[in-house]
């Protein structure tokens, strides 16, 4: 069974990790709350299902909600998960998501099932939200029944050795990137403009993400908008609660007419070879699968400096690194790249190269083998 909030966890991270276990004989099930609306469309919940369905994997509704802030919602979903768990004859869970980790391991702490966890970026860390420390207590006793615990980046990976207690944890560098499809993927890129109204001869920043608080991308759009230059564009792929609120910050900083929301699209490949560079900004990012895909296109970034972009962005060479809230070092970064297409592509050829350190092929490696591990398969 794999577990997680929101089914996008499943489908955006694990279905390589579902062909792995198919391979080795098992019959594959999901359990999420196929219901949130909060991200995506009705549309793009039904691809959702559709891919899943497709990969020949049997679908659970489990209410969860993202937050653990809803009491009331909170009993649901572990009532439903119980109830599933006396139905389903499971030998092996793997969760992707905080609240439903939670939940789903104290569900089966007593059931002999194999349970597997992989934490996407621990909510707390050093100089963090102190409310988000909430999480590090619950996790801490639900790592006693966890027989492998995964991080996908550096200072998680430490932290879970020195304060978990999984039976095996596991460093795996992200969810696998297939290196190849972005960087040969090819374009005409004026034409790509035109129909996205923008000037072929503009400079286009892009950030792909979830329009939400940690994402960031607030500061991006008003570092743009302070370096008083006319042709810089800055587009985002993704959906989310504070899509109205960007598009008042870009009215109240003169951006609106350079300032694109493209909602989710198919083909990020494409709007990657569109972009001049890529922006990162998150708040707090376990590790960062559309930046790990920019690079892969070439694009140089322009990142925070927190969490699991530090174990592949490196300042000045890959791109250049700022605090999420320094408005001066996005605006400053901005410019450089801006300024030098040299720069530019000294850190695509960088970008390129590092990248290959978080290919799909490597990832699917120490995937099978802590399957292997787990589940005691030769």
């Amino acid at each position: 069974m794999f577990l997680a909030t929101v089914p996008s966890m499943i489908t955006k991270f694990n279905t390589r990790n579902i062909r792995i276990l198919q391979k080795m004989g098992y019959k594959i099930h999901a359990a999420c709350n196929f219901d949130d609306r909060s991200a995506w469309t009705d549309e793009e919940a039904e691809n959702i299902r559709k891919t899943l369905l497709d990969l020949d994997v049997t679908l659970h509704q489990i209410d969860f909600p993202r937050k653990p802030y809803h009491p009331i919602l909170l009993v649901k979903s572990y009532k439903q998960l119980k109830k599933l768990l006396k139905t389903e004859d499971f030998e092996m869970m793997h969760n992707q998501s905080c609240v439903s980790g939670i939940l789903g391991r104290i569900c089966c702490r007593k059931k002999d099932i194999k349970i597997i966890h992989t934490e996407h970026g621990f909510y707390y860390f050093v100089g963090g939200p102190i409310y988000n420390w909430i999480f590090y207590p619950f996790d801490k006793m639900c790592s006693k029944w966890t027989d492998a615990l995964i991080t996908i980046n550096r200072d998680d990976y430490e932290f879970a050795k020195k304060h978990m207690y999984a039976k095996k944890t596991v460093y795996i560098p992200g969810v696998g990137i297939d290196t190849e499809y972005y960087g040969n993927t090819v374009i005409d890129k004026t034409k790509m403009r035109e129909a996205l109204n923008v000037p072929k001869d503009a400079f286009v920043v892009l950030s792909v993400g979830e329009l939400n608080k940690n994402k960031n991308h607030e500061i991006v759009l008003r570092a743009i908008a302070v370096t008083n230059k006319s042709d810089i564009y800055y587009v985002i792929n993704g959906e989310g609660e504070i899509r109205d609120y960007l598009a008042e910050v870009a009215k109240s900083v003169g951006m609106s007419d350079r300032f694109l929301l493209t909602g989710n699209v198919k083909n990020v490949n494409e709007y990657y070879k569109m972009a001049d560079i890529f922006a990162f900004p998150s708040k707090r990012e376990g590790l960062g699968l559309a930046a790990l895909e920019a690079m892969a296109a070439g694009l140089p970034l322009v990142t925070s400096n927190k969490n699991g972009i530090n174990d592949y962005a490196t300042d000045g060479v890959t791109g250049f690194m700022s605090e999420p809230d320094d408005l001066n070092g996005f605006k400053n970064a901005i410019e450089k790249l801006y300024e030098s297409k040299s720069l530019r592509e000294e850190m695509a050829k960088n970008n390129i190269e590092r990248v290959k350190d978080f290919s799909e092929q490597r990832t699917d490696e120490i995937m099978t083998e802590t399957y292997r591990a787990v589940m005691g398969n030769p």
